[in-house]
């Protein structure tokens, strides 16, 4: 394991797309887990660009939600996955058949 110190939260964001995106581009069909929350925000967006200037293809890859609240339901605008949709899934156009989650349990 390699351990990086960065300077502040933008190049952290874009260090960890890079690496999401390298990830991505050789394994095409990658199931990726993402938490929800504030901290990821900027990676989301990096991974946006990313999107919009094709240096990634999300169409066939598998997005999993790493965190959600017990009892609250996923529609809910407190739950993680609602999180999730809001902040990532619907701007980089994840489909819902795409997730795998508590709710959507698809077979990789």
């Amino acid at each position: 394991m390699e351990i990086k110190i960065l300077s502040n939260y933008l190049t952290l964001s874009k260090a960890t797309s890079e690496l999401i995106v390298h990830y991505i581009n050789k394994n095409p069909k990658a199931l990726i887990c993402l938490a929800s929350g504030h901290t990821p925000l900027g990676v989301f967006e990096e991974l946006r660009l990313a999107l919009q200037s094709k240096k990634i293809d999300l169409s066939e890859c598998r997005f999993l939600s790493l965190d959600e609240w017990v009892g609250i339901d996923p529609s809910d605008s407190g739950s993680c996955l609602s999180m999730l949709q809001k902040d990532c899934f619907g701007p980089l156009g994840i489909k819902k058949i795409r997730l795998n989650s508590s709710t959507y349990l698809l077979p990789i």
